[in-house]
């Protein structure tokens, strides 16, 4: 009788749980991007299951690149995104592709768990994630208590779970790699020109509606023909994609960078004020001119030139006035950049025709 009160108990934990997952898997169906599908499907597990703790690894290569880009945009996922490195991917990989429970010891297992929880999960039940056939990382749920999970467990459900997570992540990352290459330039992986002038439009709207300021930055690359001349086309591809790592480096949360065209990038600043904009100008350009280009084993200098313009300034109450404010201002600090190498160079040649003359006088 024991026996089948107990087989009765195990089918009905088993009911619950087939529920349970089908009550999740209802919900996230509905969503079409990464971030709410993440966002909710961690908050059901947590709820569905009475977990107090649930997370996301994922390894950071451009497979994944889409999938971290709108993760990143979350604080709350950022707090639960753990980067898996390469080491840690192959951990992984030794218990792929049934789910791995750990009990007892986590902490050994810190390379797997957010900052925020290292020292508190005592046990973890580990779901590894499939995106294209490749296993990219693992959804993790955590308890403090250190026999939550015992690797003597069955993993049956725990592995439905990632075998559904997998093919709803493929479909979303679908989805948002065809959005995120339509957005974005894919050198430089920064917002493309078409991107520009809606978020340009969107943004004066808003400026106009609201009465903040708005300032645009017209960014160029100083020589970028002779960089190419002098060390190839390759390095002037790294050079470009060096500057545009370096504004998104820079730039605040709210702001956004845009690869204009060619060497030519922009910012836009929503909400900062005209001098404020010469400041971040003037950052920027003092950080290139010190941080050179790595490149196969050597460092490739350059500098920029920037042009700032606002909506405080007069005249200036369209995005096409506003961009073409920037751009003249642009065109100005390059002639005053041309000027004062001009008067660097006649410096120099002057001091040298003077000790030259002195030379032949002793002669």
């Amino acid at each position: 009788m024991t026996s089948l009160n107990q087989l009765l108990d195990n089918l009905r934990t088993n009911e619950t749980l087939a529920r349970k997952i089908f009550e999740i898997e209802s919900e996230v169906l509905a969503i079409y991007n990464s971030r709410n599908f993440f966002d909710r499907l961690l908050a059901l597990i947590q709820e569905k299951f009475g977990v107090p703790e649930a997370w996301v690894a994922l390894i950071d290569e451009p497979i994944t690149a889409p999938l971290i880009h709108h993760l990143s945009h979350c604080d709350q996922l950022t707090r639960s995104l753990v980067p898996l490195s390469a080491a840690g991917l192959r951990q992984l990989s030794g218990h792929f592709p049934d789910a791995w429970l750990v009990s007892h010891c986590a902490e050994r297992h810190n390379w797997l768990i957010p900052p925020y929880l290292q020292g508190m999960v005592r046990s973890m039940a580990v779901t590894p994630l499939q995106l294209e056939g490749r296993l990219i990382g693992a959804l993790v749920q955590g308890d403090r208590k250190p026999n939550r999970w015992d690797p003597s467990m069955d993993t049956f459900f725990l592995s439905q779970l990632t075998v559904k997570v997998s093919l709803y992540l493929a479909n979303l990352a679908s989805r948002e790699q065809l959005e995120y290459l339509a957005t974005r330039d894919a050198l430089t992986g920064l917002y493309n020109r078409r991107e520009f002038d809606q978020a340009l439009e969107r943004e004066i709207s808003r400026a106009q509606r609201s009465g903040a300021p708005l300032c645009a930055i017209f960014i160029d690359c100083n020589d970028f023909k002779q960089i190419n001349d002098t060390h190839g086309h390759d390095a002037g591809d790294a050079v470009l994609r060096h500057l545009a790592q370096g504004l998104e480096k820079l730039i605040r949360r709210v702001d956004c960078a845009f690869r204009y065209a060619g060497d030519e990038f922009v910012l836009l600043l929503p909400g900062q004020r005209q001098e404020q904009a010469q400041w971040v100008a003037q950052r920027l350009d003092h950080y290139f001119r010190t941080h050179p280009c790595p490149f196969r084993g050597q460092s490739i200098p350059y500098s920029i030139s920037c042009g700032v313009a606002s909506t405080e300034q007069s005249g200036i109450d369209s995005g096409t006035a506003l961009l073409k404010q920037a751009d003249m201002q642009l065109y100005q600090a390059k002639g005053r950049k041309h000027e004062a190498v001009d008067h660097r160079l006649s410096t120099r040649i002057h001091a040298l025709w003077h000790r030259l003359q002195k030379v032949f006088d002793t002669v």
